[in-house]
């Protein structure tokens, strides 16, 4: 097997010239030098050290992986630091694995991967350019692309969250790099999709897309323009974002003009920032909806409206405030069982959700089998009214009862604070109670 150790050191050059004694092993000083040795021979692994004058050993290892000719040679990173910041840094570059050379175990480790990789060495080795300086200023531009696109799109973290602003940030960084003329991103959310689009055929290209997803095109979505003209017979480029098996979203581009190979590479190279970015922003929102969401209805919880009711009254925003509570919850609970409770509960939340979504109003789960909802929209009382109906004729168990519920509305009107609109909605809904059940009560 043919190994290229580098190490300014003499004494740690001989060292692993002896352990590796019946292999073909050739050795260089330092990290340029041992580029162009790697390029004469094109060995079956490179043993480095990290911390060398000029080239290190992280940025030799980060060129040879950028090298389409030499990206698949095995590289083990060797050093006498044991930082952990190191060790990541040389994960990081591609390394196949960071060595720590003045311990039994480092060297056992290298061995046993020598023993490894000799025992599987079946490959044809490529003939490669001699041109060794124009090669090796195609790696390192290619190197310092990939900085550049990684440090462009990591600017985008510290608004990760706004997913809206991510999104249009990269729709302009995409378009300015490629020239694009429309695109299409697509977020996949915990019961939806958010779609942003320069398309306005965009149901033609969603269709097309949906043909390379293993994830069903769901009804629920909200569709976002931006700017952008629709392409004439275009030419096309396709991700879609993994987090693990997990299919998190996709982008579409398309253009007038054929993508040549080194645009098609850089894509693919920029796709691999970006994956990292959406999967850290839905996860950011995921995290933020679990903080604000109640598990079992799916609706907001009341940290979520105290903090939603809380901003209208800041913004001096007049708005209606409805406080429903389910008939008779008790006794359906104590008749026919807590898990029928919780199907009740369940089922008239998702309800609720996607009533809300047609109507844009706010939802939360006050406590127990209370619900609070809030709207500036002066069609509040009619909206709550097709609700009970809704309600009343919907069967959300196979046992044999039906489901009412009781409302009480109150408008910000001459109140004083918001917990006092929360209380005179609190005193409707008693009366409706008082007044028969399965009704809705104005505050006076």
């Amino acid at each position: 097997m043919k190994i290229v150790v580098i190490d300014d050191s003499e004494f740690w050059r001989k060292v692993l010239q002896d352990l590796l004694n019946e292999h073909s092993v050739e050795t260089a000083t330092d990290g340029l030098d041992g580029y162009f040795k790697i390029q004469e021979t094109y060995p079956d692994l490179v043993i480095s050290d990290v911390v060398m004058p000029g080239l290190n050993g992280y940025l030799l290892c980060r060129i040879v992986k950028n090298d389409p000719d030499l990206k698949d040679i095995p590289f083990i990173l060797m050093t006498g630091s044991s930082d952990s910041l190191d060790k990541f840094w040389g994960k990081y570059s591609g390394a196949l694995d960071y060595i720590q050379k003045d311990s039994v175990d480092g060297i056992e480790k290298l061995k046993h991967y020598v023993d490894t990789l000799s025992g599987s060495v079946h490959r044809c080795h490529k003939e490669l350019s001699k041109n060794f300086k124009s090669s090796f200023e195609r790696a390192l531009n290619a190197l310092l692309m990939n900085f550049a696109i990684e440090n462009e799109i990591r600017k985008f973290f510290v608004h990760i969250d706004d997913m809206n602003y991510v999104v249009r940030g990269l729709f302009d960084l995409i378009k300015s790099m490629f020239e694009i003329e429309d695109a299409m991103i697509i977020i996949f959310e915990i019961d939806s999709m958010k779609i942003y689009t320069t398309f306005h055929d965009f149901e033609k290209r969603l269709s097309k897309i949906f043909e390379n997803l293993k994830t069903p095109m769901t009804t629920s979505r909200s569709v976002q323009y931006l700017e952008g003209r629709d392409s004439l017979e275009p030419y096309e480029l396709f991700w879609i974002f993994h987090q693990g098996k997990k299919e998190n979203g996709a982008i579409y581009l398309s253009r007038n003009k054929e993508f040549s190979n080194h645009e098609r590479e850089t894509f693919s190279n920029v796709m691999i920032e970006v994956e990292n970015l959406i999967n850290v922003g839905i996860n950011f929102d995921l995290y933020r909806r679990y903080s604000f969401m109640d598990k079992l209805t799916g609706l907001n919880n009341l940290r979520a409206l105290n903090d939603y009711i809380d901003g209208l009254w800041k913004k001096n925003e007049n708005f209606h405030f409805c406080m429903i509570d389910i008939d008779d919850f008790k006794k359906i609970n104590d008749t026919y069982g807590h898990e029928t409770g919780n199907e009740v509960l369940s089922g008239m939340g998702k309800m609720i959700r996607e009533l809300s979504s047609k109507h844009s109003f706010f939802a939360a789960r006050f406590g127990g089998e209370e619900i609070s909802l809030i709207s500036k929209n002066d069609n509040f009382a009619d909206v709550i009214e097709s609700l009970r109906k809704q309600i009343e004729s919907t069967k959300f168990s196979s046992k044999d009862f039906h489901v009412t519920i009781s409302a009480g509305i109150a408008s910000r009107g001459m109140a004083g604070s918001y917990t006092e609109v929360i209380e005179r909605a609190d005193m409707a809904l008693y009366e409706a109670k008082k007044s028969g059940k399965n009704r809705i009560i104005f505050s006076k």
